[in-house]
């Protein structure tokens, strides 16, 4: 069993994830994991200023919304939005193995919304899941040491693929036709171990052996994007790192990650960033 641990933001990297072009959209301000301890709960009578994330790994948990009290079973999800009175703690006989993650921005209640989470539903039953519990540990790992601009844009990273995992869950759930998620993602893993390729939607359903057009409906159902776009998105991401950590030039970076010319590039990042990438690096 993995050890307890915990990883929080100083606030000189809270006060520069808020104001940062793209950290101040979405970012993990703590993270941690927690090893069955029937003693472990939490009581927050106003709640917090941020949304908090509990992963059921293993084992019981509960919690408790509006005075009333909830199982937490293996594999469930809860998402405590900002300022709501709650409370949380692993069952006394089976205790939970449990990941968690406290996150912020302008646009996190929007994922929220996603997912069908509001003030009053906080609850996703997404079942025991290799590849949710992969993201919290990347998660973990990006703040395992010296928190950076470039840690917390991974971490947030990170934090956005676990959405799209449980989206893709939810989808399963709901229609038997969806439950092909391994297939998609095995490519959305490819996509990211060769981000600097140029690849097409021919080369990703090739990998998720599927047919094109059948590759195309169930990653857009799955991820609420299309395979080009979210190949895209983790392009601009990766140049966002690369701007940030090196001094190539912004022709090199582009270059470097399959894009024809430096003026799409720069089209393309200013699209994702809000500003040229020769900006964003200043």
């Amino acid at each position: 069993m993995e050890p307890a641990s915990i990883f929080v933001l100083q606030t000189s990297s809270i006060e520069l994830a808020e104001s940062h072009p793209s950290l101040r959209h979405l970012f993990v301000r703590s993270v941690g994991r927690i090893p069955p301890d029937p003693t472990h709960r939490a009581v927050r009578d106003v709640g917090m200023n941020e949304f908090i994330l509990q992963f059921v790994a293993d084992g019981k948990g509960w919690y408790r919304q509006d005075g009333r009290k909830h199982p937490l079973p293996v594999g469930t999800c809860l998402f405590i939005p900002p300022n709501a009175p709650h409370a949380y703690g692993a069952d006394r006989d089976d205790p939970w193995f449990n990941y968690w993650a406290h996150f912020r921005g302008e646009d996190a209640h929007r994922y929220m919304n996603l997912l069908g989470l509001d003030a009053q539903n906080w609850l996703l039953n997404v079942r025991p899941d290799n590849l949710v519990r992969d993201c919290l540990e990347k998660l973990l790992t990006a703040y395992s040491g010296k928190h950076t601009e470039i840690t917390m844009m991974q971490a947030a990273n990170h934090l956005l693929q676990l959405f799209a995992r449980l989206r893709a869950l939810q989808a399963e759930s709901t229609d038997p036709s969806l439950q092909l998620s391994g297939p998609i993602a095995r490519s959305i893993s490819y996509m990211e171990e060769h981000v600097e390729k140029r690849l097409s939607i021919d080369d990703f359903a090739r990998i998720a052996s599927l047919s094109r057009a059948r590759y195309h409906q169930l990653f857009k159902a799955q991820t609420g994007e299309t395979p080009i776009d979210y190949f895209i998105q983790l392009k601009a991401r990766r140049a966002s790192e690369l701007l940030l950590s090196t001094n190539y030039t912004v022709e090199n970076i582009a270059l470097s990650l399959g894009f024809s010319n430096s003026f799409y590039f720069s089209r393309v990042f200013k699209k994702h960033f809000g500003q040229p990438p020769s900006r964003f690096r200043k």
